[in-house]
């Protein structure tokens, strides 16, 4: 999935950077600046992407986050300011909402 996201992304002219999982995505939000993270909910780890979301929230205030899961009833643990898209979704969808988010003013 984090692939075809990639492609689409870069496919809509935009830059994707790729993280395995939380604790990469943490290493690289400490060293560099996105316009826009998104996540899945759950991933490998000891950090799932609702504590990715909770860490943005609090040392990186104001970056837009897109969740996707697989897991319909665990995205109650998510403020209800993050988007989701429910797997299976449709990759136009996401782009739609990407651009809507990167050009809504902060």
């Amino acid at each position: 999935m984090r692939a075809v996201l990639a492609d689409a992304l870069a496919d809509a002219g935009l830059t994707a950077v790729e993280a395995g999982n939380a604790h990469e995505a943490l290493s690289l939000l400490t060293t560099e600046t996105f316009g826009l993270v998104i996540t899945d909910l759950k991933m490998p780890g000891t950090i799932d992407g609702v504590g990715l979301v909770a860490w943005i929230r609090d040392a990186r205030p104001g970056t837009p986050v897109i969740v996707i899961t697989a897991f319909h009833k665990a995205r109650h643990e998510l403020e209800t300011s993050v988007p989701v898209f429910e797997k299976p979704f449709r990759v136009e969808a996401l782009l739609e909402r990407v651009h809507q988010m990167l050009l809504k003013p902060r």
